[in-house]
């Protein structure tokens, strides 16, 4: 069996200072995935002090973009190039899809993270 390609997109991974729960909850699957021979590219936002592209504990981090710009340029990024490299493409996201299924050819999956805001009286 041939290794499998898995692009991961989303907005924040775990090193990010605004990071929570959804990006500790996707960087460990990609981490699970990675551990039984996935090839994991994690495709997010560059903020400042962090690396363009790193591997950690097995996933190729790759950040492009920035907060305002990454919806833009990361579709791009995948046509140009990973758009006949991906078997699986993974989006984790919160309120606004990356729409990145129109730029790669093969399978997708949506991680849908929901926000419940409690409010409380006495």
């Amino acid at each position: 069996m041939s290794q499998k390609n898995i692009i991961i997109t989303a907005w924040r991974d775990i090193w990010c200072k605004e990071a929570g729960g959804a990006e500790i909850y996707i960087t460990k699957f990609a981490e699970y995935l990675a551990s039984r021979g996935y090839k994991i590219r994690f495709l997010t936002v560059r903020y400042k002090d962090s690396k363009a592209r790193e591997i950690v504990n097995g996933v190729e981090y790759i950040r492009i973009g920035s907060i305002f710009t990454y919806f833009i340029v990361a579709p791009l990024y995948l046509l140009l190039n990973f758009k006949e490299q991906t078997d699986i493409l993974i989006e984790s996201f919160a309120a606004i899809p990356f729409w990145s299924s129109y730029f790669v050819k093969n399978k997708i999956l949506v991680f849908y993270h929901l926000h419940i805001y409690r409010t409380t009286s006495n």
